[in-house]
């Protein structure tokens, strides 16, 4: 499955080469970000000047690198920072050029975003730049820090999405998502168990299941199974999550037995298409991260994600 962290600054090689749709250049050109204490923190792209001619995950880094260089004017601690970081990282510069930052992207101090969480959708304003510094993996990252609007309230939301302008939700925001009847459900754990990379009679340890609309307007499925782990104590441990369609028939496999679990808390309609995308948490065993994941409509890998920065080891 392709994805893009590229909003973070520190973007992975995408797992292919295909074409964009009209949904992933949507999907892709949103801002991603979280929120804690009621403000919300968006994980800013530079502009494309920035790195132009970066065709790597290798170049583009050290294009986010360069930045940091010009624009940084202190030194993180050796062992990160005393005081708690809100969002990424363990430490918050405090001195840095920030008009050069400014100069760089082209989210503004005093812009008004939409924001969209599996929740709820409402405006916000930007009110400062910030840089956080990550001593777990030795690097940067830049965010706009964003006051609510009228009334809409933030809790903690470990991953959501903002752009000038949204689809509103509307009723899609505060109805929860649906979960099979158990006569279905019972019908998907054999259905996720068959062909699964596990040991012999591994059982299923928990089962997540909501439905959706994800390929077309029909009953779907997006399932996760963790199967828990071998003897021998694996760290990763055996897990799958896949689309099934509306007779449970397999649409994809989209994650299976890799370092992070792609684990779906909930589904929506985020571009106002009529299908639903989902968000997922992605859990490894030293650290986390959260996205959104869409269905891009082209051959194995038509589920492709948006997600924020890495945060762990």
């Amino acid at each position: 499955m392709a994805r893009s962290s590229d909003s973070a600054g520190l973007p992975e090689e995408p797992a292919t080469r295909l074409a964009p749709t009209a949904r992933d250049v949507f999907f892709q050109q949103l801002i991603v970000g979280g929120s804690h204490e009621g403000k919300v923190y968006l994980e800013l792209p530079l502009k494309a000047a920035f790195v132009a001619g970066a065709k790597s995950a290798k170049e583009r880094r050290a294009s986010w690198d360069t930045f940091f260089a010009r624009v940084l004017r202190e030194e993180p601690p050796q062992f990160g920072g005393s005081v708690p970081v809100p969002y990424w990282g363990d430490f918050a510069y405090r001195k840095a050029d920030w008009r050069t930052v400014a100069d760089a992207v082209d989210v503004r101090v005093g812009d008004v975003l939409r924001v969209r969480t599996p929740s709820a959708d409402g405006s916000v304003r930007v009110v400062r730049y910030a840089i956080h510094f990550g001593s777990h993996s030795s690097s940067n990252l830049l965010l706009a820090v964003a006051q609510p609007l009228d009334g809409f309230r933030m809790g903690r939301t470990e991953f959501l999405v903002a752009a000038p302008q949204l689809p509103g939700c509307e009723k899609r925001c505060t109805k929860p998502s649906r979960t099979p009847d158990q006569t279905t459900l019972a019908k998907i754990r054999t259905i996720i168990s068959t062909g699964a990379k596990i040991p012999q009679r591994q059982p299923i340890t928990e089962i997540r299941a909501f439905e959706g609309r994800f390929t077309r307007l029909a009953r779907q499925y997006v399932v996760y199974a963790n199967f828990g782990t071998d003897p021998d104590g694996s760290l990763v441990g055996f897990w799958r999550t896949m689309v099934l369609d509306s007779d449970l028939s397999v649409i994809a496999v989209v994650g299976e037995n890799e370092y992070s679990h792609i684990v779906p808390w909930a589904v929506g309609d985020v571009d106002g298409d009529g299908l639903d995308e989902i968000w997922v948490g992605l859990v490894g065993y030293e650290g986390r991260q959260a996205g959104l994941m869409y269905w891009g409509g082209v051959g194995l890998d038509s589920f492709r994600m948006i997600t924020n920065t890495y945060n762990g080891l």
